[in-house]
């Protein structure tokens, strides 16, 4: 010890002497509480009383109380310590231990010294532990899995919402693809999967899989039973599937990373500005993948002269196999019977309806629902009868029918202004005249124009085509284009005719048409 401890135990020695406390002992000598109290101790084990500390020879002391430092516990046997705990039933460190002091208590260690030495002998003796180094090969493998957390994001409403994150990742090149989802069900699993390979633009052997229950039903030493659902996806894309032992997410260890760099690169950035904000789930996920992307394209911490894409694109790519021409469909099935408006509706989906062939009217058929689109079967012979596209919004047309579904009324009812024209000009209407009447007519009112047309056609078959014509003729000159006007002209020429009068005659008058806006004042 220094010279200057010496001096600081006499004095520390004198203090305790008069009985001063420890505190205001370590304020004197200018040491901690801990100090002082350590120096207690080694005067109290040295047998020395307070006042033979003061009288003592500086070097003197200093060789009493090291010796006493310096003196050792008993050695512990710690093999047969180890050996007793592992081969004894119920054995404790605090039995063996009382043991260890009952032959010499005088000698003997403290208790936590003792449990210090006995971990310090059996982690020399526990075997290293080595890292197998797994051989990754190009397109060998991609793993996926959900992240834990949930993102946090504000719609177009305003409203708080909560997703889950599927996260995937090409084992060799460490390229990674995330997308959010409003659950972690297995139809969100197959989407995930689905969309992660049509971004990757292949598929690879073997696909590593977590040991969630919407994938694996049961996970024995002996073998693994998948669901169906994956099993179906996993045939389809010729993928084999491999599942990670239970608790063990070391057997997707570039999956688990990919999430930690997703937190740090494409969350945090979108929450720098505040709450992330989106228009629906499909804004956020592209705002998402354009981060994914920038992360992909990132340099290497420890090789700034590649990144993810770059190795992606030079070694593994080539070894994907193709993509079939059709992604695997994820859906859900139901039964629905067939409205009078040969329609089936969705009440889930905000009421939308969907239209089939008239002749299934009030028969039940399969429906398909996928994420895209709207599968309609028929019930006996599982034939497809009509596919719709998907949606999902609450306001808008709700009615949606395929041209091949139209009746022949509702056919008739579409009808363009040019097949309009055609159709009256093939029943003999003058072809200037009905280009120039529909011409104006679509202009104000479609739905009327097209009433008005079918007016003219009923007109032209129960009447003559040639009154008719005249008459539509006479309307367009008056600038009166209403089906009424036209229908009285033609009662009124037909009584002309009748009367044996023609259009030579020169007094007109008695031929005025009948009209709300004529007021028949000759005066």
């Amino acid at each position: 010890m220094e010279q200057s401890s010496m001096e600081k135990i006499k004095k520390i020695a004198a203090l305790l002497n008069l009985n001063q406390p420890y505190s205001k002992i370590a304020a004197s000598v200018s040491v901690s509480k801990s100090t002082v109290s350590k120096y207690a101790n080694q005067i109290k084990a040295s047998g020395l009383t307070y006042t033979e500390i003061e009288k003592t020879d500086s070097a003197v002391l200093e060789e009493l109380l090291c010796s006493h430092i310096d003196a050792k516990y008993r050695e512990i046997d710690t093999d047969h310590v180890i050996t007793q705990l592992a081969n004894v039933k119920y054995a404790t460190r605090q039995l063996l231990y009382e043991a260890y002091k009952a032959s010499d208590p005088s000698s003997a260690c403290s208790y936590p010294t003792f449990c210090r030495q006995i971990d310090k002998a059996m982690k020399a003796k526990a075997p290293k532990e080595v890292y197998t180094n797994l051989e990754r090969v190009p397109g060998g493998s991609m793993e996926i899995d959900f992240a834990g957390e949930l993102i946090n994001w504000v719609d177009k409403h305003g409203k708080s919402r909560k997703s889950k994150l599927f996260v995937a990742t090409m084992t060799f090149s460490q390229k990674m693809f995330a997308c959010a989802f409003d659950d972690e069900k297995q139809h969100s699993w197959m989407q995930g999967i689905v969309k992660a390979l049509e971004f990757f633009g292949g598929i690879p052997k073997t696909l590593i899989v977590d040991n969630a229950r919407s994938l694996v039903m049961s996970h024995k030493q002996s073998r693994i039973d998948y669901s169906p659902i994956l099993t179906n996806l996993c045939e389809y894309y010729r993928i084999n599937t491999f599942a990670c032992r239970p608790r063990s997410p070391k057997g997707k260890n570039r999956v688990e990373n990919s999430v930690l760099h997703f937190y740090r690169h494409v969350i945090a950035p979108l929450s720098m500005q505040g709450p992330i904000r989106a228009f629906d789930l499909s804004d956020l996920n592209e705002q998402i993948l354009e981060k994914v992307r920038q992360f992909n394209e990132r340099p290497f911490t420890k090789n700034r002269q590649s990144s993810r894409e770059i190795e992606f694109a030079a070694h593994e790519k080539k070894a994907l196999a193709s993509l079939p021409i059709l992604a695997f469909e994820v859906g859900s099935w139901k039964y629905l019977k067939v409205d009078k408006g040969h329609c089936i509706r969705l009440t889930e989906d905000c009421g939308h309806r969907y239209s089939v062939p008239a002749s299934h009217v009030g028969k039940r058929v399969s429906v398909l629902k996928t994420a895209e689109n709207v599968f309609i079967y028929d019930i006996e012979t599982a034939v497809c009868i009509g596919k719709h596209k998907r949606l999902l919004e609450a306001s808008g047309q709700k009615t949606h029918i395929l041209p091949e579904h139209l009746t022949a009324k509702e056919k008739h009812q579409r009808l363009s202004k040019d097949e309009w024209a055609q159709e009256l000009i093939d029943c003999g209407y003058n072809e200037s005249t009905v280009v120039n009447v529909l011409e104006i007519k679509w202009e104000s009112d479609q739905m009327n124009a097209r009433r008005f047309c079918s007016c003219l056609r009923r007109l032209a078959k129960i009447g003559s085509i040639r009154l008719a014509n005249e008459a539509l003729g006479v309307a367009l000159e008056q600038k009166f284009l209403s089906y009424s006007f036209i229908e009285n002209f033609v009662n009124m020429r037909k009584k002309e005719l009748l009367m044996g009068l023609d259009n030579s005659d020169k007094d007109q008058d008695y031929r005025t048409v009948e009209h709300e806006n004529i007021r028949n004042n000759y005066s």
